[in-house]
């Protein structure tokens, strides 16, 4: 009788401990997704971070300026910071204010009400141990901490889909971007430091001994989860592109580590040719008064924007190309991403398709300029068939959703932007479709309906029940 007893209230609290969990990821993803009037009543226009880097305790301790102007009359506002990292204060006008933390989620109390159209800025100073990828079971988002050859320090950080506050306090919803942004990151001064943007310069300070510090400027808007620190021990390859847009020349840069110069350069061989096909299609590289950069990481790739990670080692993999190419799937992702992701922004993880399926698209276009229209249509019938069944393209909003789960973003994507292709009839009207829309809403945050009304209007249709049938 007592084992009885004693097994039935182990599942009874394994029970409770279940449906605990469950309500705090539901409330934790809802705090995330949603957009509540104490994220509403602001809206960034710049950061200012400074974080230290201790690769050897993988830690990091820093402070965030958040500047803000009201959009409503208010005395309360939400930010964002895992709940792992310690918050020790933050800072208005001088003094301590309130906070209080929910999960992830900051409520902050201002002494006063704040005025509409104000400006302002709080100074959030926090610490502790970020969240580390664990690459080997898939867990890619977060600190990755490794080493080069040599045994120096490699460390780069990825956050797509769990959000910049996995490492950085700020407003982490994809509605609200900074207008530009100043990163300054204080790291082992026998490592090389690379960033969003350009240099401004490098200091050194007497409180650190054996530290330096990067100052970074990002001139334009940048989602949060792209903004991004590597460190290690990189070797620079500095080559010169002139636009197809402009014919202005721009320096490009491409930084690797432990692999041979020879190597390396072989590797991105075929970078000034994307840019240029991009940049007919979809028009100007948005970012040239940052930079454009492309470097080796230590996970599998990522579109920071202004200095692309590319997966390591620098191999020419093309995992879902049923022809041979001499280049690799993941460098002309993630450059085009540039234009869908970077420039133009989903407000919502729900309509993320609209960077993974545009970019992964992309590719399939590149190919049939280079191989003509067969190997395109071979290399959309391999996407159409890793399209995985019963998922839709547009996801559930306002609570942070998680599109990534599976191929079909990418896969899924890019099939219905070949069906729309195919649907329309009409080459010109086609890409007039895709370069008007970077036009328009080039370093804005965009929609699937926005999308849609772009389509209707150059088509001169009713697109409505397609998008229905084959997105939502």
């Amino acid at each position: 009788m007592k084992k009885i007893t004693i097994i039935l209230l182990f599942l009874c609290f394994s029970c409770f401990d279940a449906n605990a969990q469950s309500n705090k990821n539901k409330r934790s993803s809802a705090l995330r997704g949603a957009l509540r009037t104490e994220r509403t009543c602001f809206d960034v226009f710049y950061y200012n971070l400074f974080l230290k880097i201790n690769p050897d305790k993988k830690y990091i301790s820093g402070h965030n300026k958040i500047h803000f102007t009201t959009t409503d009359t208010t005395s309360k506002i939400q930010i964002d910071l895992y709940e792992n990292l310690a918050l020790s204060k933050i800072i208005f006008r001088g003094q301590p204010i309130k906070f209080v933390r929910e999960y992830d989620a900051v409520w902050v109390y201002f002494p006063t009400q704040l005025i509409k159209n104000g400006t302002f800025f709080i100074d959030v100073y926090y610490e502790g141990k970020p969240k580390s990828a664990d690459i080997e079971n898939f867990q890619r988002h977060g600190f990755n901490w490794a080493q080069t050859l040599n045994g120096k320090h490699l460390v780069g950080v990825s956050c797509e889909y769990d959000g910049a506050s996995l490492w950085y306090p700020n407003k982490d919803h994809l509605t609200d971007e900074p207008d530009s942004m100043r990163v300054h990151w204080t790291v082992p001064d026998n490592l090389q430091c690379i960033s969003n943007g350009v240099l401004e310069n490098i200091t050194k300070s007497t409180k650190e001994v054996g530290y330096l510090t990067h100052n970074w400027l990002i001139k334009n808007p940048i989602n949060n989860y792209n903004v991004t620190v590597y460190l290690g021990d990189y070797k620079e390859i500095v080559d010169e592109y002139s636009s197809v847009v402009t014919g202005k020349k721009h320096k490009i840069s491409y930084y690797y580590y432990d692999e041979t110069l020879e190597k390396a350069v072989d590797y991105f061989a075929f970078t000034k040719q994307f840019l240029a096909f991009f940049e007919e299609i979809y028009g100007e590289y948005p970012f040239w008064n940052d930079k454009f950069a492309v470097l080796k990481s230590n996970y599998s790739g990522m579109e920071h924007q202004s200095c692309l990670a590319i997966g390591s080692p620098l191999r020419k993999y093309n995992w879902y190309y049923t022809i041979n190419v001499n280049y690799d799937c993941v460098l002309i992702h993630e450059i085009a991403h540039e234009w869908w992701g970077n420039s133009v922004s989903v407000g919502d993880m729900a309509d993320v398709w609209m960077h993974e399926g545009f970019a992964t698209y992309s590719e399939a276009l590149f190919i049939e300029r280079i191989l003509g229209k067969t190997a395109y249509k071979r290399t959309i019938e391999t996407m159409n068939a890793q399209t995985p069944l019963f998922f839709t393209l547009v996801g559930k909003k306002n609570v942070n959703v998680n599109m990534f789960e599976n191929n079909n973003i990418y896969m899924g994507g890019a099939s219905f932007l070949d069906k729309l292709r195919t649907k329309i009839n009409d080459d010109k009207i086609f890409f007039d479709i895709l370069k008007s829309f970077q036009v328009k809403f080039r370093k804005k945050i965009i929609t699937t309906a926005d999308f849609l009304a772009m389509v209707n209007e150059k088509t001169k249709k009713d697109f409505t029940k397609f998008f229905e049938k084959e997105v939502y």
